[in-house]
């Protein structure tokens, strides 16, 4: 008599198996736009950037480069820093909205 052995016909189930991803690639979600930065580090930029201050960040040109923000500096004008200089932040909704008439208001 031979004995009964189960046998499994798929693979079996993880703990995340049953979870729903919300990025389609796996890794971080979408970026929304405007959202806000810091600068950490304006090296070659004193003039455009500076230090501890928060900066728009609009939706990047298609031709823009994985390293680089398209951020709205000192001038009012919109230019690509590397991210390595910036750290974004979130921020409250009420903040935000403080924040963006500070940097809109001061163009």
């Amino acid at each position: 008599m031979r004995s009964r052995k189960r046998r499994f016909t798929g693979s079996k189930r993880t703990a995340s198996a049953g979870s729903i991803s919300r990025s389609k690639s796996g890794s971080s979600p979408a970026r929304r736009y405007p959202c806000f930065v810091i600068c950490v580090d304006n090296a070659g930029n004193e003039a455009s950037l500076d230090l501890g201050r928060v900066y728009k960040v609009i939706k990047p040109l298609a031709n823009d480069g994985d390293y680089f923000l398209r951020v709205v500096d000192n001038e009012g004008e919109d230019y690509l820093y590397y991210a390595k200089q910036l750290v974004p932040v979130t921020l409250p909704a009420r903040a935000k909205r403080a924040v963006e008439l500070a940097v809109t208001s001061e163009a």
